[in-house]
């Protein structure tokens, strides 16, 4: 699933960013650390780094799901758990006297993607994801404790320009579905 959501998160961009940014860039999901860039990696670079993942308890839903089959009997499944996946998103350029420059300009233009979108549009949805309900939340922007300076010490790497971006998915439970009996009638009113 995780790997889904890079390749959704991938083809998101690739199809959103401008032409001339799109076809000169790499995507990757490498720490950014002071091993950055990762063998066979040519800058420039977008990077998204997965850096927590966690349950979105404000989402939580103890409902169970109700799904009314052809013969009229009900499968009753549980509710997906709804993840948040938090990603550290930098920008790497080398080659120009001023290769932060380029890193601030190409991470200008992503940032203007992941803020248009509070949803993944569904033609990027990749694997698992395509066809989920609810939909992929996105949020970019967001305050994080540990976006700051604990994260790039934690990385051992110098910090730089960042974004923080979540996105919300449900994640199956993998429980059995229950199959109810069908209703095979119905009393309306006062019983006689």
């Amino acid at each position: 699933m995780l790997f889904d959501l890079d390749k959704t998160i991938e083809a998101f961009l690739k199809g959103s960013l401008p032409v001339e940014i799109a076809s000169k860039v790499a995507v990757t999901f490498a720490p950014p650390d002071d091993r950055f860039p990762p063998q066979g990696l040519s800058l420039p670079a977008i990077d998204l780094f997965l850096f927590l993942i966690e349950e979105n308890r404000e989402l939580r839903n103890r409902e169970p799901l109700l799904e009314r089959q052809a013969d009229g009997s009900v499968l009753k499944r549980s509710a997906p758990v709804r993840v948040d996946c938090h990603y550290l998103v930098t920008a790497f350029a080398e080659g120009a006297q001023r290769p932060e420059e380029d890193e601030h300009r190409i991470l200008g233009h992503v940032m203007k993607v992941l803020v248009r979108h509070r949803e993944v549009p569904q033609k990027f949805l990749q694997g698992t994801l395509q066809g989920q309900t609810p939909p992929v939340r996105a949020a970019a922007m967001l305050p994080s404790p540990d976006h700051g300076a604990q994260l790039w010490h934690a990385l051992k790497s110098r910090p730089r320009a960042s974004l923080h971006y979540v996105l919300t998915i449900s994640v199956d439970t993998g429980d059995a579905p229950e199959r109810l009996p069908p209703v095979t009638t119905v009393q309306l009113g006062e019983p006689s």
